[in-house]
């Protein structure tokens, strides 16, 4: 990840993108911990979104399920509490496929 974050050029979707270096590792930690990523106003105006991670027969992420919301409709919290069950459901079974046919997998990994 370091090396990554040394190279990338971060450019901000909306003011409220994260895009200083530091904050923006803090962050992935925090979703790595919470088994889930959640943003409000950063990738759009208005929109709410929570991303939970897919995982291949080696237990590395390959892919990411995400459902989104307009602000007005739904806070962060509604989100992630209405949301983030079902996402981690849906990703059990298809991280459960990829264990049990691992081809499955390959055309995410580089």
């Amino acid at each position: 990840m370091r090396r990554y974050f040394a190279a990338a050029d971060f450019t901000p979707l909306t003011e409220h993108t994260v895009v200083q270096r530091g904050k923006l590792a803090r962050r992935i930690e925090e979703c790595r911990r919470l088994g889930y990523a959640a943003v409000s106003d950063e990738l759009a105006y208005g929109v709410v979104a929570v991303a939970v991670p897919v995982f291949d027969e080696s237990g590395r992420v390959v892919a990411a399920l995400n459902s989104s919301s307009h602000s007005k409709k739904m806070t962060q919290t509604e989100l992630v509490r209405e949301r983030v069950g079902l996402l981690r459901e849906i990703s059990g079974q298809i991280s459960s496929e990829l264990r049990r046919v691992p081809g499955l997998a390959l055309s995410a990994q580089s």
